[in-house]
């Protein structure tokens, strides 16, 4: 199965006044055995989001990855950005019926909502029917859904470029598949009956798989 991670970062937390900066999006797929590929990265495009508010904490935060409406000036336009990433879909989609993949986010139902405003409904249409959230996978593992940089730490996930869409689409990812992993329910409970929950998570966040002896 395929697997698509995806981020977006924006100006604020409402997309009817606020607008989309950037897109990022890594693949990679998990084998019916549990083999998984390492992330790739598919596209991280940035835009002028134009005439929108930006709330006060993203202007500050942004300033520090360099996004400001200054440094901005001159790129392609929102629509412009998410046609490039509905390009970059349909090159990654080659065999929808025989190789399907879905989507992965953290927090849905924020990104989806932004990635409206720019691409264009033939992709929104795979974007948003059916998709996988980390926001529940972890709420499944733990009982509790936490913030990105929060869930890395927990998972031992390292978090580089924060805050960037690329940096959270990546860190998405590898949540996913260590998550993944802590889910597939016989290891699971075999790994923890024998080597407690910390081996059977550590095991998980380095990708060598469930401890068997």
């Amino acid at each position: 199965m395929k697997f698509v991670a995806i981020d977006t970062e924006t100006t604020g937390l409402d997309p009817t006044i606020n607008g989309i900066l950037s897109i990022a999006a890594y693949h990679f797929e998990i084998a019916p055995s549990g083999a998984m590929t390492k992330p790739k990265r598919l596209f991280a495009e940035s835009c002028n989001p134009g005439d929108v508010e930006w709330n006060d904490w993203s202007l500050g935060q942004h300033a520090i990855n360099q996004m400001t409406p200054t440094t901005l000036e001159g790129q392609m336009g929102p629509r412009a950005l998410g046609y490039e990433f509905y390009k970059a879909l349909k090159q990654y989609d080659t065999n929808p019926i025989t190789e399907p993949w879905l989507p992965i986010y953290q927090n849905a139902a924020f990104d989806i909502s932004f990635l409206r405003l720019c691409v264009p409904p033939e992709s929104m249409h795979r974007l948003s029917r059916r998709y996988l959230d980390t926001y529940t996978m972890q709420y499944l593992c733990f009982g509790e859904i936490v913030s990105l940089d929060a869930l890395c730490e927990k998972l031992g996930v390292p978090l580089s470029g924060y805050h960037t869409a690329a940096g959270d689409a990546l860190a998405t990812a590898l949540c996913f598949q260590t998550m993944w992993r802590l889910m597939r329910p016989e290891p699971m409970q075999a790994s923890i009956a024998r080597h407690g929950v910390a081996g059977t998570l550590e095991a998980s966040r380095t990708g060598n798989g469930l401890p068997t002896d």
